[in-house]
């Protein structure tokens, strides 16, 4: 069930570490630019971890690469349709917990495919359309499409947005690169977190909304949460093998 949940997420991050990819840069602040600074934050990924610390290091970038670029409440909140009402604020909490930690866990990224990391793929070419108001003045649609002239294939790839008030300027690391813990106190401004992702018209949110509904119709929530901690478990088990 994770697998399927999680398909279309794993192609995103698979695709916004571009071995190729268009020079142009969208102003600051904007809703292209907040896809395109996601590339900048995965750069110091390490492909084959040597040590404990590059095992950490990863799991960290992973974790920042979505919560600092996904709104996974919204996520969730859109996902579980008319089921998100009749949870309790404490479930609604737990589950957007559970949810976020499975999805940290489960992405992989681009430099992870193939030999092991030994090989570097196909180069691929990602193409900036722009972005355009939806249905609200904070959300907004971003266009873009990957090319792999080497396979002659295309591939639409589209995000919705929301604005939403995060961190200005989060602290980083001088050395590893990643983001540092956030004060409390530290000063906001707005910006934009993904909540879709659309891949050749198949939606993530959609995917993840028809399965959610399937197992709790059949099931109710208690059988959905319970499966997504039962996952989430068997990954932090075999997390401690290899730490």
């Amino acid at each position: 069930m994770i697998k399927k949940l999680s398909y279309l997420l794993l192609l995103i991050i698979m695709m916004s570490m571009p071995l190729m990819a268009e020079a142009k840069l969208f102003p600051e602040g904007t809703p292209t630019r907040a896809i395109q600074d996601l590339d900048k934050l995965l750069d110091t990924y390490i492909v084959v971890p040597k040590n404990k610390e590059e095992i950490k290091h990863n799991r960290i970038l992973k974790k920042q690469a979505l919560q600092g670029t996904f709104d996974i409440r919204t996520l969730a909140k859109i996902s579980m349709a008319k089921n998100w009402d009749k949870l309790t604020t404490k479930q609604q909490n737990h589950f957007v917990d559970v949810l976020s930690q499975l999805l940290e866990r489960k992405a992989v990224f681009a430099k992870e495919q193939g030999d092991g990391g030994k090989s570097k793929g196909s180069p691929y070419i990602i193409n900036y359309s722009g972005h355009k108001k939806l249905s609200s003045p904070d959300k907004s649609l971003v266009e873009s499409s990957v090319t792999i002239p080497a396979e002659n294939l295309k591939i639409s790839l589209n995000y919705k947005l929301l604005q939403v008030e995060r961190a200005k300027n989060p602290p980083r690391d001088p050395l590893l690169g990643i983001y540092l813990p956030i004060p409390d106190d530290w000063e906001k401004e707005q910006g934009w977190k993904i909540y879709d992702v659309i891949v050749d018209d198949a939606s993530l949110l959609d995917n993840y909304r028809y399965q959610f509904d399937a197992i709790i119709r059949k099931g109710g929530y208690e059988d959905l949460i319970r499966r997504m901690e039962s996952k989430l478990a068997s990954m932090k088990e075999k997390e401690q093998k290899v730490s």
